[in-house]
């Protein structure tokens, strides 16, 4: 697994359509439309929110069961100049 992005800020009904590098998100503006309201397990547009990562961890584990599993980095989300060192 790699790349995955997790916004712990991330906020469902949220603008998924902003002009900011990371949307979906209380500070991302105004929805315009309701086909650009943040969806509860994600939007293309956005970084994971939680959730999703909870719930895709548990799948894997319950059905996939895997023997091992790679984890390669890059989880933070796209705001990294916001973040200290300590989150990271």
């Amino acid at each position: 697994m790699a790349d995955l992005h997790i916004d712990l800020e991330y906020k469902v009904g949220a603008n998924s359509n902003c002009n900011t590098v990371i949307c979906c998100r209380e500070s991302s503006g105004n929805v315009t439309s309701p086909e650009y309201a943040a969806a509860q397990w994600g939007e293309y547009s956005c970084d994971l929110p939680y959730q999703t990562l909870d719930l895709m961890g548990q799948h894997i584990v319950r059905e996939i069961k895997p023997d091992i599993i790679f984890y390669t980095g890059d989880i933070v989300p796209h705001d990294q100049w916001d973040l200290t060192i300590e989150e990271v």
